[in-house]
């Protein structure tokens, strides 16, 4: 599991301004009390055009980053579920709730492409993807981890598939947490479960989909 983690961690090594550090910043705002809801607004908005989230076909690419400001309250109301360095999993089913109540907020919003009114696609990615940056109690669901966890480009966030995460988590803690302490040393960061999971299986599934013959 280190040697994959390692290589996860190499780009941001060689590169201290590698778009995989938006995830950092992101993640220690949140953990700031005394930041602003505009503040931790903006954070994540970078954070999510790091990873993909406001590529061309995104409605959010046509929204500013203050659509995030009414989600950063859901997160703040939820804050207990932040898993921090060393720190106890939240129980599978109150990060069950804050996805379902930011999913619900983000499938209200619409946007205007010049040509026609739409609804943003809240995929289980982007929801994902948005508690892994700011709490960071789940993974992020996105291609390369469903393919390194799953075998399978797609996978719903559930329960069923939380338990499988959970119960790695449990499988793997004593070896996770050499990784967070080896990481910490390497590289001063404190990351949680939850992201060195995802770090782990998001680098297995790009290795995956790069050796594929075709």
């Amino acid at each position: 599991m280190k040697e994959v983690i390692e290589k996860f961690l190499e780009s941001t090594r060689e590169d201290s301004f590698h778009r995989y550090k938006s995830w950092e910043h992101c993640y220690e705002a949140f953990g700031n009390k005394d930041n602003s809801g505009d503040n931790l607004a903006l954070h994540l908005a970078f954070y999510l055009a790091s990873w993909g989230m406001y590529r061309g076909s995104s409605g959010l690419l046509w929204k500013d980053y203050k659509v995030h400001i009414e989600a950063v309250e859901i997160i703040r109301r939820h804050s207990l579920l932040r898993n921090d360095y060393k720190g106890e999993i939240p129980p599978l089913k109150e990060v069950l709730v804050l996805f379902d109540e930011l999913r619900e907020y983000y499938s209200k919003l619409k946007y205007y492409n010049g040509k026609e009114e739409k609804a943003i696609s809240a995929t289980d990615t982007l929801i994902s993807k948005i508690i892994l940056g700011t709490l960071g109690c789940l993974p992020a669901f996105d291609r390369y981890f469903n393919l390194g966890l799953f075998e399978k480009e797609y996978s719903f966030v559930n329960e069923n598939s939380l338990q499988k995460v959970w119960s790695m988590a449990v499988k793997m803690k004593p070896e996770i947490e050499n990784i967070q302490d080896w990481a910490f040393q390497n590289t001063g960061v404190q990351y949680p479960v939850m992201k060195i999971i995802d770090m782990y299986y998001w680098q297995k599934g790009f290795d995956k989909n790069s050796n594929k013959i075709i």
